[in-house]
């Protein structure tokens, strides 16, 4: 089976300064991979170049053997990005059910997935039918990756998705991942804090000021350690 993503030599510069030094690594088929880094490490400039939303870039970027510089490549991938941008006065309800039909899910399967992950994630209808805009950053985030699961028919990604859930939500969304994982899909999660995913784990790239310092299977807490500070 091909890899989900496969980076080769990805170098990024934000005017003289270097973001990215020769980013090399790879994410097979079906794992949750943890992208664990400190802050201002890479981890969203690397995303963020991983779906070509960055121009000026230099290296490639396959997703499921397709060039991220082609449209195609992020057919069926979920994105949540780091920070919410969004103010939307439609519904929550209204915003999912968009999204869902434009990335190629029927109205039946969208009915049913927005029921079934709301439902998990205890979405309120109350809160389902408010505008987006004025919803907490809790749920404002639930609502995000709920958008990011429907979406992602074979590749989730997600940025700092744990990031102001709290600790109850924080239970649901491992339990939800580890189903999606079951489920045959890849889910791809940035992180600086290894203790919210840790028991997810089963393949992990660090990244440390630009650079990759590790991208394979886990193994011990010990090795992740060493390059991690928590």
């Amino acid at each position: 089976m091909v890899n989900a993503l496969d980076v080769q030599h990805l170098n990024y510069k934000k005017g003289k300064y270097v973001i990215l030094n020769d980013v090399n690594f790879t994410v097979p088929h079906n794992a949750i991979c943890i992208f664990a880094g400190n802050n201002g490490a890479g981890k969203t400039s690397t995303i963020k170049n991983i779906l070509n939303l960055i121009p000026n870039k230099y290296g490639d970027v396959f997703i499921y053997g397709a060039s991220s510089t082609k449209t195609i490549s992020r057919n069926g991938v979920g994105y949540l990005s780091e920070k919410e941008n969004f103010k939307l006065n439609i519904s929550s309800r209204h915003f999912l059910y968009e999204q869902s039909l434009c990335s190629g899910n029927t109205i039946n399967e969208t009915n049913a997935l927005i029921k079934l992950y709301t439902n998990k994630f205890c979405l309120s209808e109350t809160k389902m039918e408010m505008p987006f805009k004025l919803l907490s950053s809790g749920l404002k985030k639930v609502v995000l990756i709920i958008n990011a699961i429907i979406c992602g028919h074979k590749l989730i990604i997600l940025d700092e998705p744990t990031e102001y859930l709290d600790p109850k939500t924080r239970i649901i969304f491992n339990q939800v991942m580890k189903q999606l994982h079951a489920k045959g899909k890849t889910i791809f999660i940035s992180t600086h804090n290894l203790k919210d995913v840790d028991n997810l784990i089963n393949w992990l790239v660090i990244i440390e000021d630009g650079h990759i310092k590790y991208c394979g299977k886990r193994n011990t807490k010990k090795e992740i350690g060493a390059f991690f500070i928590e």
